[in-house]
This record gives structure tokens, C-alpha cells and sequence, in this order.
């Protein structure tokens, strides 16, 4: 594909999201795949989906659309949308019901249903609507940078950007809030700057299990990240209408780490991915192989042992669900998500594991 088929191929971004901003700055082409409508063919982890379901039956107790006593209902409404569209991709079939599969799943939910009524109870207490609102879009001046913020709260002393939270907050290395969730906070007060002219008294992140955390700034910062986002808005829409074709597009875009794809949906699309790996000395990459089909062993209860051959090695997946995955004889075989063994290129199969022939 090349020239103005590379251009019909990969759109142009016309704006990010704060939420999506992080990602974007360590792998661009991941937030090109997605414009362009290009579908990942790998699944998520559950609890991104369970993260889904939580949000946007908040998002409803935010805006007033419901009581308490409906919330049930709605939840198990959202959550059937959900697993449908699941079942839809084929991929993530298995995931469903999410209730198998998310770790504490009744746990997890208890602590969504007591947020929604906090929210409930907030919703129903306010005598003027200013006082909170929920669901607000925030754009910079041109439009470069857009999102929604989950709830903006007044008082005399000014506004409180908040944001809901239901996976882990922290990172583990440095045991501050992840900085994915800073900068996407920061650029929500630089277009709230850009739309009202005064910059937000507090930035806060609240977790399911009511804990708060803030996230502190200066104007100067918030600025400054965001003439760098829209730089690299620019500078990534530039790439995909100079480029001659696609691989140029991707070779420029695409930014392949461990840290970077381990939870990319697009591995398998991805040329950079497999080119990075293929001269990497690194050994943390995601647990995914490739090789020509020799055979399938039948274990018994629908189990396979899956062997493959590349570049002189065996590699052997063991405990396969042939019902799960579709298997072809005799081609290239790409498999996601494995689980290592401790044997060199022995693997087993994981939840994620999806096999493409």
C-alpha cells in the first residue's frame, strides 16, 4: 500500500483524549490503529471490561438517571451490552460471563454500587445545579485535546476536577499515582484554564474503595504539557500525510517495548512488533511465539499440545481448548498471551491466549 492508499489507510488523529494522551506518547501508532477504526485482535483483561460496566453505570448516578433501588437493573442491562459485544469480537468469547473471570468480582461490584449512591444521594441533595456537574466535556482552544471529565464540583473557594478510578491507581515502582492518570488530570486543568479562565483549585482521583487522591500542579506545567501534546498531535498527522506507505507510517509511529505492548491489543497487526523482537536481546517481551504448524497432541478433554517449529527450535503450548482456538495444519501460527514454562520454549495456555493461523 502506498501513497494515497497509505493516507485512506491510517487517519489522521483530530484530537486525544487526556485519558488516552500517555499511551499516545509512548507508542503513536497504537492511537492510530484506533482512529482509523482498525479493531485489536488480542482481549483485554477482564477487569478492563468489569472497569467498562462500573464506569458507565457511575456515569448514570451521576447524571440523575436513576435510583437506587433501579441499580441492579441497569447494572445487569450495561454488563449484557458488554459480554454481547464480547461474544461479537469471537476472541473474547471465553471471557463471558465476566462474573467467571473478574478476581472479587462481587466485591469489586459492592464497592460500585456504594459510589453510584453516594452519587445518588449527592445528585438528589443539590439545590443549585452548579454545584456539580457530571459528564463535562473539556476541549483546549483548538480542539486538539478533548475529553470527558467524570465530575466537576464548585464551592466558594472554586472548582475540584474528579476523576473515578476502578482499576489500580498507584504504580508499583514508584508508589505515586500512575503517571498516565497525572498528565491526564494536568490536561484536564489546562482546558479548564482554556474554557473559564481560572485553573482548578484541586485535581482529584477517588478510587471504588473511597480513597482520594490528589494530584498536585502548577499552571506553568499544565501549559507547557500541553503545547506538548498538541505538538505531537501535529508531528504524528504529519508522518501519516508525508509517509510514501504503510510501513513507513508504522516504522515511524510505532514505538515496540515490553512495557509498551504488553497489554496492546494490536500485537498482531503490528509489523514493528515482531521486526523489534526479532533483534531484541530482551527477555521481559509479552509471552507471545510464532512457528509453522508440525502438530496437535490430543490430551483428552478437548486438551491439545500444540508444536511448532521455528528458526531450528520446537516450541510446545500445552493445554490448549481446541474448542477455543481455530488451529490450521500445515500454516504459520501466531500465539498471544502464553504462559511461560519453566522449560525453554515450553508454554501453557493463559486466559488471554488467542492463536492465529
Amino acid at each position: 500500500m502506498t501513497g494515497g492508499e497509505a493516507n485512506n489507510y491510517f487517519k489522521t488523529i483530530q484530537h486525544i483524549a487526556p485519558s488516552r494522551y500517555y499511551a499516545t506518547l509512548n507508542c503513536a501508532l497504537q492511537e492510530v490503529f484506533c482512529v482509523s477504526g482498525i479493531q485489536g485482535m488480542l482481549p483485554e483483561s477482564p477487569n478492563t471490561y468489569f472497569g467498562k460496566v462500573a464506569h458507565r453505570l457511575l456515569e448514570t448516578a451521576s447524571n440523575g438517571q436513576t435510583s437506587e433501588d433501579q441499580l441492579e437493573q441497569i447494572w445487569e442491562s450495561i454488563l449484557k451490552s458488554e459480554e454481547r459485544s464480547l461474544q461479537e469480537t469471537g476472541f473474547a468469547k471465553h471471557l463471558v460471563p465476566l462474573k467467571n473471570n473478574v478476581r472479587l468480582y462481587e466485591v469489586k461490584k459492592r464497592l460500585v454500587f456504594k459510589t453510584a449512591v453516594t452519587l445518588i444521594s449527592r445528585k438528589g441533595h443539590h439545590v443549585s445545579p452548579v454545584q456539580s456537574r457530571s459528564e463535562f466535556n473539556l476541549s483546549s482552544s483548538n480542539g486538539l485535546i478533548n475529553g470527558v471529565v467524570d465530575r466537576l464540583t464548585y464551592s466558594s473557594n472554586g472548582c475540584e476536577i474528579i476523576d473515578y478510578k476502578t482499576g489500580e491507581v498507584i504504580d508499583k515502582v514508584t508508589s505515586k499515582v500512575k503517571q498516565s492518570y497525572q498528565y491526564q488530570m494536568k490536561l484536564y486543568a489546562s482546558s479548564y484554564y482554556t474554557k473559564f479562565g481560572e485553573w482548578p483549585i484541586s485535581l482529584r482521583i477517588q478510587t471504588l474503595s473511597g480513597l482520594s487522591h490528589e494530584i498536585r500542579y502548577t499552571p506553568q506545567e499544565c501549559i507547557q504539557l500541553l503545547k506538548q501534546a498538541e505538538y505531537l498531535i501535529e508531528r504524528i498527522n504529519r508522518t501519516i500525510t508525508t509517509s510514501q506507505n504503510t510501513n513507513e507510517i508504522e516504522e515511524q509511529l510505532g514505538n515496540p517495548s515490553p512495557a509498551n505492548c504488553v497489554n496492546c491489543t494490536y500485537r498482531h497487526q503490528c509489523k514493528p512488533y515482531w521486526n523489534r523482537r526479532a533483534i531484541s536481546r530482551r527477555d521481559d517481551w509479552p509471552n507471545d511465539v510464532q512457528g509453522m504448524y508440525i502438530d496437535v497432541q490430543h490430551l483428552g478433554n478437548n486438551k491439545g499440545l500444540l508444536k511448532l517449529l521455528w528458526k531450528g527450535s520446537m516450541i510446545k503450548i500445552r493445554g490448549l481448548d481446541l474448542e477455543r482456538h481455530n488451529i490450521s495444519a500445515g500454516s504459520l501460527i501466531c500465539a498471544y498471551g502464553l504462559l511461560r514454562d519453566d522449560v525453554a520454549h515450553s508454554y501453557s495456555e493463559g486466559l488471554l491466549t488467542t492463536i492465529y493461523s
